[in-house]
């Protein structure tokens, strides 16, 4: 029996989610075999990278395109089985409702539950403005069709009081790129999908600990291709390798530094893997706490392992990695 579309996108959440906490709240230890402490910091980031562009791509497989990386839910390191995790809050009625193209999603306060247990509400909302009106009630681009989607406020907020919240309304990063408010564009060409902000504008995501203090805060602007799919089937007309190309920069506004990663040749080349296989992933960095100058992540045919190269200005270093988004 085929997932329901809205457990697949929240389950590629739940694994952003952990990426996000890794990368914001210490290193992992478990992971990663570091020769340096800079190695470790570029690590964390690595994994953020590769979980917020494999949610993009796994949110456009389906039969309808759902709000990947939108809003971030509950870090799910606790549980042992991903597969118990269940939601009320659907990309579906009563949460979506359309008048012509125009979609608005509104989670009104609907309950994230585990084993029966509320573990997070879920506030605020998304704005859509799809191609056509048939699209915006099913979710699913049309060859040649295109949905931007933006959001005031979208928060999750967990029964210990942390809260996570995504917004597209634009604002000042911390060495002065100044964002417009606008929203992410996907569209579809001959099956290949494009994911990217709309002129000046970013995806914003902040961390509100229980105490009311910031624990991360960053924007990010995508600039990814993504091409066929990790499962191919006559329902998505998609039938050859996930492939991602592009760009995705992160600007991390408490640690002060900028990530700009390039994606050459990323690819799935195991349908039964859900980790890239081949290419890699090339970073640089900017910023008077950049954690190195440069570095490369590059993947391996054997499944889930990649080899991380970072170049600091005492020399360069390399160490395995385990990856952490099976997307």
């Amino acid at each position: 029996m085929k997932k329901p579309f809205y457990k697949k996108f929240f389950y590629a959440l739940v694994s952003l989610s952990v990426a996000l906490t890794l990368s914001s709240c210490g290193k992992n230890k478990t992971s990663v075999t570091s020769d340096t402490d800079e190695s470790e910091g570029v690590e964390n980031l690595a994994q953020q990278v590769l979980s917020e562009s494999s949610s993009h791509a796994s949110a456009t497989e389906g039969s309808t395109v759902g709000l990947n990386s939108f809003s971030s839910t509950h870090d799910t390191s606790q549980f042992s089985d991903m597969n118990q995790l269940t939601t009320a809050c659907s990309y579906s009625s009563p949460y979506k409702t359309c008048s012509g193209a125009t979609g608005t999603i509104d989670w009104n306060s609907c309950s994230v539950t585990y084993s029966g247990v509320s573990i997070a509400t879920m506030t605020g909302g998304w704005n859509e403005d799809w191609t056509s009106a048939s699209e915006c009630q099913h979710s699913y681009l049309s060859d040649g069709g295109s949905v931007v989607r933006s959001a005031t406020r979208s928060a999750i907020t967990y029964t210990l009081g942390r809260k996570t919240i995504t917004d597209t309304t634009g604002g000042t990063a911390y060495d002065g790129t100044v964002f417009t408010s606008g929203g992410i564009r996907t569209t579809r060409a001959s099956g290949n999908r494009s994911v990217s902000m709309t002129t000046g504008s970013a995806i914003h995501r902040t961390g509100i600990s229980r105490k009311g203090i910031t624990y991360f805060d960053y924007y990010m602007v995508p600039s990814l291709t993504v091409s066929g799919s990790l499962k191919n089937s006559s329902s998505n007309l998609l039938t050859s390798n996930r492939t991602i190309g592009g760009s995705l920069t992160v600007y991390h506004n408490l640690l002060k530094y900028t990530a700009t990663s390039q994606f050459n040749s990323v690819v799935w080349t195991d349908s039964s893997c859900c980790y890239p296989t081949s290419g890699n992933i090339a970073f640089t960095f900017t910023g008077a706490n950049k954690p190195a100058n440069s570095a490369t992540m590059a993947f391996s045919s054997s499944c889930g392992t990649a080899t991380l190269t970072t170049v600091t200005d005492s020399g360069s270093f390399t160490s395995s990695m385990t990856l952490e988004s099976c997307e």
